[in-house]
């Protein structure tokens, strides 16, 4: 009786001890500031369900949706290519004065793209073009420039694996974003207009705090010759990256062109509450590219191609999890919505098995990515991106949302499985 005791009280112990690791894990604090964000966007919902129509909320989908992409594109793919920098020598204090050397010339190069995109829809574009008018295209350009700044402290802080730094400027973020949305859509009754207004404000505050971190805190020499080296393998990325974007946001644009802005309306939220699944895996992902960097580093490329299925069952399991735990509350929702939003319930369970599908595509492109093979990534995903984008518009006429939702699984399933097979290609032989 006393060994079982003993024994029992060893499991218990090791179980202790497993889950206070697990909770002070990057990946933990990572998550927590995360959900914490996730719950100020989600008060927001409730107010615009409320105060936008559903054809004002498709539009707002997809202006931020444009915020997604402008960056790293503007950058010509240099935000991307951050962390790259920074772990291509084996001497961190070169790495860190490498990265503020090309952070100072993306700040210039986003500057300047964006500046002549901005005056050429104040000339181009009459009224308004996909379904956004030209005020609000200006403003998510207003937007993009701060938010490509501030992806530069929040990528040094998740490379240098101090999460708490990167949480607390998530947090104000968010808090920022939130605060700004009530005061504008609730308080101003600004509406639409509103909406977007407090997305350029809080991207602005941390523009600032971004310009400030990388002119004070990183040290730079040769600007010009580390950006223009940073550039022969960060170009590259931008096809990856509309590529990306492609793939979860051009079923918003196929609807926009078939005219269906209500039902975008309801798509988008379906998106919105859905966002905890992919808000995991980003922050585990944050948490575990900075170690796989360490582990590619230190024991080479082997070693890091044999832990690519150890990490796959990990994310898999890190997405699975918050999809059932939305299904589980969905009853709740109606509480939560506008009326003339409940259809969107309905598409939750599909949804959600395309981003856990989606998971499975990480593990594989950071090897990638650290192998040097990134040629290999912008090949796989615009191939599935232009798959997933034409099969969105052969099956939307004739299966409605339905038929959208399965070319979303479909296109998640797809670029998952190719990354698996493209990692193979990149293992050096």
């Amino acid at each position: 009786m006393h060994a079982r005791a003993s024994r029992l009280s060893a499991v218990l112990s090791g179980a202790w001890r497993r889950a206070r690791t697990l909770v002070r894990s990057h990946a933990a604090i990572y998550l927590a500031g995360a959900l914490l964000s996730r719950i100020a966007g989600v008060a927001l919902i409730p107010l615009y369900t409320r105060r936008l129509t559903p054809d004002d909320y498709g539009e707002y989908s997809i202006a931020t949706g444009m915020l997604q992409l402008l960056p790293t594109c503007a950058s010509l793919g240099l935000t991307a290519g951050l962390s790259r920098v920074y772990f291509g020598t084996d001497d961190r204090a070169e790495g860190e004065r490498k990265m503020g050397a090309v952070a100072r010339g993306m700040m210039v190069v986003v500057l300047v793209l964006l500046g002549a995109l901005a005056v050429a829809i104040h000339l181009g574009v009459d009224s308004s073009l996909f379904g956004v008018t030209r005020r609000h295209l200006l403003l998510v350009v207003a937007a993009g420039v701060p938010a490509a700044f501030a992806m530069v402290p929040d990528l040094y802080y998740r490379a240098v694996q101090r999460p708490v730094p990167a949480v607390l400027l998530q947090l104000f973020g968010f808090v920022l974003s939130t605060s700004s949305g009530l005061l504008l859509v609730l308080g101003l009754r600004r509406a639409l207009d509103g909406a977007l207004e407090s997305v350029v404000l809080s991207q602005a505050a941390l523009g600032v705090f971004a310009v400030l971190f990388v002119l004070l805190r990183l040290p730079a020499r040769d600007v010009i010759g580390e950006t223009r080296a940073a550039l022969a393998f960060s170009i590259m990325f931008v096809p990856h990256f509309v590529a990306g974007w492609l793939q979860v946001t051009a079923d918003r644009w196929v609807l926009t062109a078939y005219g269906a802005g209500a039902e975008l309306g309801k798509y988008y939220l379906a998106v919105q509450i859905l966002s905890p699944i992919p808000m995991v895996i980003t922050s585990w992902n944050s948490a575990e590219a900075a170690r796989y960097g360490e582990l590619y580093r230190e024991e080479g490329p082997e070693a890091a191609y044999r832990s690519i299925g150890r990490l796959t069952r990990q994310y898999l399991l890190a997405a699975t999890l918050p999809g059932l735990a939305i299904l589980a509350g969905a009853p709740l929702l109606p509480l939560l919505v506008g009326p003339k939003f409940l259809g969107a319930l309905a598409l939750l369970p599909f949804m959600g098995l395309g981003y856990i599908l989606d998971s499975l595509y990480y593990p594989a492109t950071n090897y990638i990515f650290y192998v040097g093979r990134t040629g290999l990534i912008p090949i796989v995903t615009t191939v599935t991106a232009v798959l997933g984008t034409g099969l969105s518009i052969l099956l939307l006429p004739r299966f409605g949302l339905a038929g959208l939702v399965a070319a979303r699984v479909f296109s998640a399933a797809l670029r998952s499985g190719a990354m698996l097979v493209a990692a193979r290609i990149a293992r050096p032989r």
